[in-house]
């Protein structure tokens, strides 16, 4: 289990060594855990479609909105369409972290990441990669650290952290970009819908957030804030903002045509607002009051409280895609990702218990 947590708190941290050990357990825990997920979440889809026949759960016949307590009119629900976004939900969060234990991996045997695109040629890259997978690491020092298996573990420092939130915020903000522009032009194809303030607002608010991750990237310490970090945290108040503009005309907008798309859209952005208020609070606090640690660790527990609710209910709402692929619905759920950005950034900036008793020492 330490094995998983670990890798988890390297979320994307792509420097450094892996070795066996560490890979297939956290592999291992990680079927587990996603059996577990897909299980609870199964459950849930069943118990919200209570009364539906299986053919109809099984087929997509059955209108979630009929039983469930938003009645929203909205699309046809199948198991198979739920079945869809709960694996999608699973893998975007372990993305990041099953990518760079992989690397961290193939950094052991020797071999440069990048080897990794060695899976992607059918049958014989996928068995090439186990191979390399199942090797002994380098049983010295190489050019990528020292031997994980004799030596003590590589502390997770703070230009780690700073690296692993960069990379998670840059990767958050381009799919989100590319997605939101691909939605865009499928409404606009199917329902003539064209590019709206919230499409604009999206744009914006990635571009800034790709600019953060970009800042954090070569700073070595976490506080005191100060240069390109300091920078990033001037611009983050003000994207979480724009963010959080765009979430209020986009809840203005779903409540004015409720009667056409149901009460799930208005919903959805009311979560969201608490959410986004909380982030543009952290930022702050962080930036402007950097040395008060204990209430930056109050405000992140709540932030990070409203930002998994909010990843709860992206899942719950795309659990509502049919059999036949609401694609719409279906690329939507990808953006979860987001949100874990989110919770790995206030991850890297949350002051431990030593950090708040050196405060107050002073």
């Amino acid at each position: 289990m330490n094995w998983f947590l670990n890798v988890l708190k390297h979320y994307a941290d792509f420097s450094g060594r892996a070795r066996r050990k560490e890979y297939w357990m956290f592999l291992l825990f990680s079927v587990i855990f996603s059996v577990v997920w897909y299980f609870v979440l199964s459950l849930l889809f069943i118990v919200v479609n209570v009364g539906a026949s299986i053919d109809d759960l099984l087929i997509g016949g059955y209108m979630m909105s009929h039983v469930d307590i938003f009645g929203d009119g909205g699309a046809a629900s199948s198991f198979l369409g739920a079945n869809y976004t709960i694996q999608a939900s699973y893998l975007t969060i372990m993305l990041l972290p099953g990518l760079a234990v992989a690397v961290r991996r193939l950094h052991d045997t020797g071999k440069s990441g990048l080897m990794l695109l060695v899976g992607l040629i059918p049958l014989a890259g996928a068995i090439w990669l186990l191979v390399l997978m199942l090797a002994e690491g380098q049983p010295d020092a190489n050019k990528y650290g020292a031997n994980p298996k004799t030596s003590p573990p590589e502390p997770f420092s703070d230009k780690k952290k700073l690296q692993s939130a960069g990379v998670t915020l840059m990767t958050a903000s381009i799919l989100t970009f590319l997605l939101n522009i691909l939605i865009s032009i499928l409404l606009s194809i199917k329902y003539n819908i064209s590019f709206g303030f919230n499409t604009a607002f999206i744009v914006l608010f990635s571009i800034m957030l790709l600019t953060v991750g970009i800042l954090l990237l070569n700073e070595k310490t976490v506080y005191p804030v100060h240069g390109k970090v300091k920078y990033a945290f001037i611009i983050l108040p003000v994207a979480f903002f724009v963010s959080l503009l765009g979430n209020i005309a986009g809840l203005v907008y779903n409540l004015s045509n409720v009667a056409a798309i149901g009460w799930k859209p208005a919903i959805g952005q009311a979560i969201t607002l608490p959410g986004n208020f909380m982030l543009i609070l952290f930022s702050a606090i962080v930036l402007f009051s950097g040395s008060n640690k204990k209430l930056i660790r109050q405000i992140a527990v709540w932030t990070v409280v409203f930002t998994v609710l909010r990843i709860m209910w992206q899942i719950y709402y795309a659990m509502g895609s049919t059999v036949s692929g609401n694609v719409m619905t279906m690329l939507w759920i990808y953006q979860i990702i987001l949100p874990v950005a989110f919770i790995v950034l206030i991850a890297t900036f949350y002051p431990s218990k030593s950090q708040i008793e050196k405060d107050v020492e002073h």
